[in-house]
Protein backbone atom coordinates (compact mmCIF):
# COMPACT_ATOMS: atom_id res chain seq x y z
CA UNK A 1 0.00 0.00 0.00
CA UNK A 2 1.38 3.37 -1.02
CA UNK A 3 0.91 5.83 1.87
CA UNK A 4 2.52 8.69 -0.03
CA UNK A 5 -0.77 9.33 -1.86
CA UNK A 6 -2.48 10.23 1.41
CA UNK A 7 0.12 12.82 2.41
CA UNK A 8 -0.94 16.37 3.25
CA UNK A 9 0.59 17.55 -0.02
CA UNK A 10 -2.16 15.79 -1.99
CA UNK A 11 -4.93 15.58 0.59
CA UNK A 12 -5.72 19.29 1.09
CA UNK A 13 -5.91 20.18 -2.63
CA UNK A 14 -8.16 17.16 -3.14
CA UNK A 15 -10.50 18.33 -0.35
CA UNK A 16 -10.62 21.84 -1.84
CA UNK A 17 -11.48 20.49 -5.30
CA UNK A 18 -14.23 18.29 -3.88
CA UNK A 19 -15.59 21.16 -1.78
CA UNK A 20 -15.97 23.51 -4.75
CA UNK A 21 -17.15 20.81 -7.18
CA UNK A 22 -20.55 20.42 -5.55
CA UNK A 23 -23.36 22.94 -5.97
CA UNK A 24 -24.76 24.08 -2.66
CA UNK A 25 -27.96 26.12 -2.61
CA UNK A 26 -29.90 27.73 0.20
CA UNK A 27 -32.81 30.09 0.68
CA UNK A 28 -32.42 33.82 0.17
CA UNK A 29 -34.55 35.99 2.43
CA UNK A 30 -35.54 39.66 2.30
CA UNK A 31 -36.37 40.35 5.92
CA UNK A 32 -38.90 42.89 7.10
CA UNK A 33 -38.21 42.15 10.75
CA UNK A 34 -35.89 40.00 12.80
CA UNK A 35 -34.75 39.61 16.36
CA UNK A 36 -33.35 37.40 19.04
CA UNK A 37 -34.15 36.69 22.65
CA UNK A 38 -31.82 35.00 25.14
CA UNK A 39 -32.01 33.96 28.76
CA UNK A 40 -30.17 31.48 30.97
CA UNK A 41 -32.22 28.50 29.72
CA UNK A 42 -32.11 29.06 25.97
CA UNK A 43 -32.24 31.29 22.94
CA UNK A 44 -34.88 32.03 20.29
CA UNK A 45 -34.41 33.93 17.06
CA UNK A 46 -37.13 34.93 14.60
CA UNK A 47 -37.44 36.51 11.19
CA UNK A 48 -40.32 37.63 9.03
CA UNK A 49 -39.85 38.34 5.37
CA UNK A 50 -40.12 37.14 1.82
CA UNK A 51 -38.46 33.79 1.15
CA UNK A 52 -37.01 33.33 -2.35
CA UNK A 53 -36.33 29.75 -3.49
CA UNK A 54 -34.31 28.92 -6.60
CA UNK A 55 -35.33 25.47 -7.84
CA UNK A 56 -33.45 23.63 -10.59
CA UNK A 57 -35.17 20.71 -12.31
CA UNK A 58 -33.45 17.55 -13.56
CA UNK A 59 -33.53 18.96 -17.11
CA UNK A 60 -31.40 21.90 -15.97
CA UNK A 61 -34.13 24.54 -16.13
CA UNK A 62 -34.16 26.96 -13.23
CA UNK A 63 -37.19 28.66 -11.72
CA UNK A 64 -37.62 31.05 -8.84
CA UNK A 65 -40.56 30.87 -6.47
CA UNK A 66 -41.39 33.16 -3.59
CA UNK A 67 -43.51 32.91 -0.51
CA UNK A 68 -44.53 35.85 1.61
CA UNK A 69 -44.79 35.81 5.39
CA UNK A 70 -46.65 38.95 6.40
CA UNK A 71 -48.83 38.26 9.38
CA UNK A 72 -51.81 40.35 10.34
CA UNK A 73 -53.20 39.92 13.80
CA UNK A 74 -55.84 41.82 15.72
CA UNK A 75 -55.91 41.64 19.48
CA UNK A 76 -59.23 42.69 21.01
CA UNK A 77 -59.89 43.62 24.58
CA UNK A 78 -63.63 43.35 25.12
CA UNK A 79 -65.82 44.43 27.96
CA UNK A 80 -69.39 45.70 28.15
CA UNK A 81 -68.41 49.39 27.91
CA UNK A 82 -66.02 49.10 24.97
CA UNK A 83 -67.75 46.46 22.84
CA UNK A 84 -69.57 48.98 20.64
CA UNK A 85 -66.40 51.03 20.09
CA UNK A 86 -64.33 47.99 19.06
CA UNK A 87 -66.55 47.29 16.04
CA UNK A 88 -66.04 50.83 14.72
CA UNK A 89 -62.23 51.14 14.51
CA UNK A 90 -60.30 50.16 11.38
CA UNK A 91 -56.58 50.85 10.82
CA UNK A 92 -55.51 50.57 7.16
CA UNK A 93 -53.52 49.75 5.05
CA UNK A 94 -51.82 46.97 6.94
CA UNK A 95 -49.01 46.34 6.05
CA UNK A 96 -48.23 50.01 5.46
CA UNK A 97 -45.28 51.93 4.07
CA UNK A 98 -45.89 55.67 4.53
CA UNK A 99 -49.25 56.54 6.13
CA UNK A 100 -51.41 54.51 8.50
CA UNK A 101 -55.06 55.58 8.55
CA UNK A 102 -57.33 55.08 11.55
CA UNK A 103 -60.98 55.11 10.49
CA UNK A 104 -63.58 55.48 13.24
CA UNK A 105 -67.13 54.83 12.00
CA UNK A 106 -69.90 56.85 13.72
CA UNK A 107 -67.26 59.08 15.28
CA UNK A 108 -68.30 61.29 18.19
CA UNK A 109 -65.81 63.68 19.68
CA UNK A 110 -64.63 62.44 23.04
CA UNK A 111 -61.51 61.20 24.70
CA UNK A 112 -60.47 58.60 22.12
CA UNK A 113 -56.71 58.45 21.51
CA UNK A 114 -54.06 56.17 20.06
CA UNK A 115 -50.59 55.10 21.19
CA UNK A 116 -48.12 53.45 18.80
CA UNK A 117 -45.44 51.16 20.27
CA UNK A 118 -42.48 49.50 18.56
CA UNK A 119 -41.64 45.81 19.01
CA UNK A 120 -39.43 46.63 22.01
CA UNK A 121 -42.34 48.28 23.84
CA UNK A 122 -41.22 51.89 23.46
CA UNK A 123 -43.95 54.41 22.60
CA UNK A 124 -43.04 56.04 19.26
CA UNK A 125 -46.19 58.09 18.64
CA UNK A 126 -49.31 59.17 20.48
CA UNK A 127 -52.17 61.58 19.82
CA UNK A 128 -55.89 62.21 20.28
CA UNK A 129 -58.27 60.96 17.61
CA UNK A 130 -60.25 64.08 16.79
CA UNK A 131 -61.98 63.12 13.53
CA UNK A 132 -63.41 60.07 11.78
CA UNK A 133 -60.13 59.63 9.87
CA UNK A 134 -56.77 60.11 11.58
CA UNK A 135 -53.41 59.75 9.85
CA UNK A 136 -50.20 58.44 11.39
CA UNK A 137 -46.98 59.05 9.46
CA UNK A 138 -44.88 55.88 9.27
CA UNK A 139 -42.26 57.34 6.88
CA UNK A 140 -39.53 57.89 9.48
CA UNK A 141 -40.21 54.71 11.41
CA UNK A 142 -38.10 51.56 11.06
CA UNK A 143 -39.37 48.55 9.14
CA UNK A 144 -40.94 45.98 11.46
CA UNK A 145 -43.88 45.38 13.78
CA UNK A 146 -45.75 48.00 15.80
CA UNK A 147 -48.64 47.80 18.23
CA UNK A 148 -51.42 50.38 17.92
CA UNK A 149 -53.37 50.83 21.16
CA UNK A 150 -56.75 52.55 21.02
CA UNK A 151 -57.77 54.10 24.34
CA UNK A 152 -61.12 55.60 25.39
CA UNK A 153 -61.40 57.49 28.71
CA UNK A 154 -58.16 55.91 30.02
CA UNK A 155 -59.51 52.40 29.21
CA UNK A 156 -57.85 50.13 26.67
CA UNK A 157 -60.28 49.46 23.82
CA UNK A 158 -58.27 47.51 21.27
CA UNK A 159 -54.71 46.63 20.20
CA UNK A 160 -53.78 46.19 16.53
CA UNK A 161 -50.56 44.63 15.26
CA UNK A 162 -49.27 46.86 12.46
CA UNK A 163 -46.63 45.81 9.92
CA UNK A 164 -44.39 48.59 8.54
CA UNK A 165 -42.71 47.59 5.29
Amino acid sequence: MNLKFYSNKHFYPLVLVLFFAFNISAQNVLLSSYGESKNNTGQVSYSVGQIINNVTSSSGKSSISTSIQQPYEVFKVLNADNNSIVQLIQPFPNPTKDILNIKVNNFTKGSLKYQLYNIKGAMVDSSTIDSSLSLISMKNKAIGFYFLKIINNQNLVQIFKIVKK
